[in-house]
């Protein structure tokens, strides 16, 4: 809510008309919110298909705090002359529990069997070995086929 009144109060204190103010503080808030979300609030869910989820949490968030801002501060501050910062306010608080909805079923949804990533295969080498394995009946040689799923390597969270 902060980035989002910052950005509003700023435009708006520059002569920008508040529903154009409105618009440019919802989407400063979208990719603000993605962020974080992502960070810590569904930090467990991993990181594929980053731009998907952006484009997912992007698309949800975005209409639903667009047209629901937009829509309410039309009606609190255009109709009823409430003050600009409280109806906002209203207006976000309005929108916030329908967006975490959609984003916790929706765009951060848990891995499942049929979209978990494929395991990373070690490509044989030249003699059609898996690549780093030593021909039969050396040292380490297990016996089994030259593509061997390699287990991806962990990514630290920072």
């Amino acid at each position: 809510m902060g980035v989002q009144l910052l950005v509003l109060a700023l435009l708006s204190r520059l002569g920008t008309y508040y529903l154009v103010a409105t618009i440019c503080g919802v989407e400063t808030a979208v990719l603000h919110n993605f962020y974080w979300h992502r960070r810590f609030t569904w930090q467990d869910r991993g990181d594929r298909n980053l731009g998907s989820r952006l484009f997912r949490f992007h698309v949800s968030n975005a209409a639903i705090s667009l047209l629901g801002n937009v829509g309410l501060m039309r009606v609190l501050v255009g109709k009823l002359r409430i003050d600009l910062i409280l109806g906002n306010m209203l207006a976000v608080l309005s929108c916030a529990l329908f967006n975490c909805l959609v984003s916790d079923v929706w765009v951060f949804t848990r891995p499942t069997a049929e979209n978990k990533p494929l395991p990373r295969l070690n490509p044989p080498d030249a003699a059609g070995r898996a690549s780093g394995s030593e021909s039969a009946g050396q040292k380490g040689h297990t016996g089994a086929p030259p593509w061997q799923p390699v287990p991806a390597p962990s990514r630290s969270v920072e």
